[in-house]
């Protein structure tokens, strides 16, 4: 049996992971560390230079200087540095008003985790903190002076990767607010999601073989059960299932969790059901809600949604009538489709988790293929069904999606989106060449479920899509 000790040992590392993630994804943290390394590099650099001033000379002479130069030096690097700050902040300002404005806000969190950006910026202020602390050890009082020769080099040299900083921060801000880089990212953190929410492969061997007896054991607990209510009011980021299992072994407890990752939870709402019932004490409830990380914002770290959510406002964005930009539509279809296909080949995890002994102590809600499909393809489905290059791509996508899967209920989600996406289509007024082709498209996915398999070519206009979006502007203009 667990200990409390050990309980709160892996309630503490879930939280801090969660504090990582937000300290990763902040601009602050990467500059920080920048700064606290100048401060190190600017005070330890002047006592190098006091230990080994002649004989570095001797061996290096073309780094000598002297008082009247290193000051001015220092001085510049440091104001320029200052400057160039000021002009990266601007630039990131403008770049993040582009992309919430066009790609909607909660894209976002793929700026501020961007690397580039908080490395440039921790370079130019490390740099000119470093050169300001520096320019204090370059002394001249009654008659001897004393030079930092190498700290001022290093200096210069820092100045000089800057420079080169600033030119690969231009270049990859030019390319990051493009559509293409943006889905790029968030298509990288779905998979990343469904590779870390959805380890096994349909066919490998399970790891969990208790699943079974754990879905036996549920349905025999009692009608009556004790509620755990929410102590705060948020988005749930994460749940420390390994704690709650060693939670509930330690008072020989079975918990049924109500709500999942992305879900929002108010005060005093139902997030928990325990048995039995009599031992629940608001020490235990406590403890189950420390185990459920709740915060003011989504998070893709156990919420797959989140990341789906996220390219589907782009989307959906690209489809409203102010911008009209069906290509960015297709290309999150796209990307959807590629997910959608990966997690199509993957084991949903059990709902049910048993402890050591085979004893029922957990019941999750995790994320299924079907509701994960619906979410990625429901609101693209009704605000693309006016544009014909939009919904044979969504045909196209679940024929793409077809190939990886394995399971009939699967192929039977796959039957209703294409029954949905082609009733909505046709209920707008398209022209016969137009209808043709979406029905063509229809035909094509059901035989192909039909059979089993997707081993035929797309039916033609499937794969052109962007020679489809043309030909239809064209026709409506």
């Amino acid at each position: 049996m667990p200990t409390m000790s050990a309980l709160a040992g892996v309630t503490m590392k879930a939280r801090l992971l969660n504090l990582w993630d937000r300290f990763r994804t902040g601009f602050w943290f990467v500059p920080l560390l920048f700064v606290v390394a100048a401060v190190i590099v600017a005070v330890a650099m002047p006592m190098v230079d006091a230990a080994s001033e002649d004989w570095l000379l001797d061996r290096v002479p073309w780094i000598a200087t002297t008082t009247a130069a290193a000051r001015p030096t220092l001085s510049v690097i440091g104001g320029a540095m200052i400057t160039v700050t000021g002009v990266v902040f601007s630039i990131t300002v403008v770049a993040l008003s582009i992309a919430s404005s066009q790609f909607g806000t909660r894209t976002l969190r793929n700026f501020t985790d961007d690397r580039v950006t908080q490395v440039a910026i921790g370079m130019f202020v490390g740099t000119s903190l470093y050169c300001f602390l520096v320019m204090r050890s370059v002394r001249e009082l009654n008659g001897s002076a004393f030079v930092p020769h190498l700290s001022v080099a290093v200096g210069v040299l820092l100045a000089m990767i800057s420079i080169g900083v600033l030119i690969l921060f231009i270049h990859h801000v030019a390319m990051a607010i493009q559509a293409p880089q943006i889905l790029d990212s968030l298509g990288y953190d779905l998979d990343g999601a469904i590779d870390r929410l959805f380890p096994e492969k349909i066919g490998e061997p399970p790891k969990r073989p208790d699943a079974s007896d754990g879905e036996c054991q549920a349905g025999e607990l009692p009608e009556e059960f004790a509620t755990v209510k929410a102590d705060r009011q948020g988005y749930i980021q994460g749940v420390d299932g390994q704690g709650l299992i060693e939670l509930a072994e330690a008072h020989d407890l079975v918990i049924e969790l109500d709500k999942r990752p992305g879900d929002f939870v108010a005060s005093d709402s139902r997030v928990a059901r325990v048995w039995p019932a009599d031992k629940l004490t608001d020490e235990i409830a406590g403890e189950l809600n420390d185990a459920i990380i709740v915060g003011s914002r989504r998070t893709p770290r156990q919420d797959i949604g989140c990341s789906v959510d996220e390219m589907v406002e782009v989307a959906v964005r690209a489809l409203s009538p102010g911008i009209n930009d069906p290509f960015t539509a297709i290309n999150c279809i796209d990307r959807l489709s590629a997910s959608l296909g990966r997690l199509a080949g993957r084991e949903v995890p059990s709902a049910y988790r048993c402890d050591g002994e085979g004893h029922l102590r957990l019941v999750a809600r995790p994320a299924t293929f079907v509701e994960v499909l619906d979410a990625a393809l429901a609101d693209i489905r009704r605000y693309g069904r006016t544009s014909t290059s939009v919904s044979v791509r969504l045909m196209g996508a679940l024929r793409l999606i077809l190939q990886y899967v394995k399971r009939h209920d699967y192929r039977e989600a796959i039957l209703r989106q294409a029954d949905r996406i082609i009733e909505a289509f046709e209920m707008e007024n398209h022209q016969p060449c137009d209808r043709q082709l979406m029905r063509h498209s229809y035909e094509a996915l059901t035989e192909a479920i039909a059979n089993g398999h997707d081993d035929q070519p797309a039916p033609e206009g499937t794969a052109g899509t962007a020679d489809v979006a043309s030909s239809t502007q064209r026709t409506s203009s």
